[in-house]
């Protein structure tokens, strides 16, 4: 009976062990997972507590932007914001450049323009033009072509209306060859006579070679170009006493907006007399191109006497200078010189009077 009582005490024993050892594992699995589950919401809380990379980086940006105008409006938006702008910004450059040469253009023709450019020596060339009609006073000397060429390039001056040349000597007609060959010329004025020159001889030959009118002036003509009245005096002469050349000069008197001008060419003392006593009718003149180079004093005393000019043009040089007395005649009687040699002369003649520059 005992035996059987120790052998049933430890059945008990091993059941109870065992129902231990069930429960120690049970309570040991429960606490496992009851641990892994706090460490899943630990990491879980975690998680929603600290946002993702991407999420810090958008909201740095927007904290942060690098380009707020990026921030707020999309690339193409902007682009086509910076095209309309530059489209604006043509528009507005063209119509104001539009604008100024409309003025330009207008201001030319209401102007009569006058150009006596920087020649190389004592030589004579003007050119005069209203709008895009021009007229072409002597061309200096052969080496001047270039300079009087580039002088009717700069001014848009594309054909000549008129050449008008006062006689034959190489410092009035010397690039007259090398111009008709370069641009039309419509009509050409000359004086009566030749003169045995090359120079000369290569003019002739470009004119027979152009289809330009030839006019040599045996009496008094006038005519139009734009607004601009024109009136050549031809020498009433064919020889005279001294230098038949110079003498032969026409002299064209020039008229716009109530205006007066006077190109002498190299008249000397013969040649302004019959001009004066014969031709002249009375005209003050505003400006006056003294002639001959201003080497006369007693033939400019009788021209300030009779046109009382306020400007005076001399195409002198350091070689060839201008008579000493001459330029006190002028001064004394208030008479504004300009030399070309010394630079380029720009006259404008309009409604309210005539403006010189150089």
């Amino acid at each position: 009976m005992k035996e059987k009582n120790q052998k049933a005490s430890s059945v008990n024993k091993k059941k109870n062990q065992k129902a231990s050892s069930v429960n120690m594992k049970k309570n040991q699995k429960a606490s496992s997972e009851k641990r892994e589950n706090s460490q899943q919401l630990s990491s879980k809380k975690k998680k929603n507590s600290q946002p993702s990379s991407s999420v810090k980086r958008k909201a740095e940006r927007e904290k942060n932007p690098r380009n707020p105008l990026r921030a707020v409006i999309p690339l193409p938006a902007i682009a086509l914001f910076l095209l309309a702008f530059v489209f604006l910004v043509f528009l507005i450059f063209s119509y104001s450049k539009e604008k100024e040469e409309k003025v330009v253009s207008q201001e030319n023709k209401d102007t009569l323009t006058i150009i006596a450019p920087q020649l190389s020596e004592a030589a004579d060339s003007f050119l005069l033009y209203q709008g895009e009609e021009a007229v072409l006073i002597d061309t200096g000397v052969k080496d001047d072509a270039d300079t009087i060429l580039e002088m009717l390039k700069e001014h848009n001056i594309t054909s000549l209306k008129t050449m008008i040349l006062t006689h034959y000597d190489k410092d009035h007609i010397g690039s007259a060859a090398k111009i008709l060959e370069q641009i039309p010329v419509e009509r050409c004025y000359m004086t009566i006579g030749s003169e045995e020159s090359d120079t000369y001889e290569d003019f002739v030959e470009a004119l027979h070679a152009t289809d330009t009118e030839q006019i040599m002036l045996t009496e008094k003509t006038s005519f139009y170009v734009a607004d601009v009245k024109y009136v050549i005096y031809p020498p009433l002469s064919y020889q005279y006493e001294q230098d038949t050349d110079n003498n032969r000069s026409l002299i064209t008197e020039v008229t716009y907006m109530g205006q007066h001008l006077l190109f002498t060419g190299d008249a000397q003392e013969e040649r302004m007399a019959e001009y004066m006593d014969s031709q002249y009718v009375g005209t003050a003149f505003d400006l006056v191109k003294i002639p001959y180079h201003g080497r006369e004093a007693g033939l400019v005393q009788s021209m300030l006497a009779a046109y009382q000019p306020s400007y005076a043009l001399i195409t002198s040089s350091t070689e060839e200078p201008v008579s000493q007395e001459v330029v006190d005649l002028l001064a004394a009687a208030g008479v504004k010189i300009y030399y070309p040699y010394d630079g380029q002369v720009t006259i404008r003649v309009k409604e309210s009077g005539i403006v010189v520059e150089q």
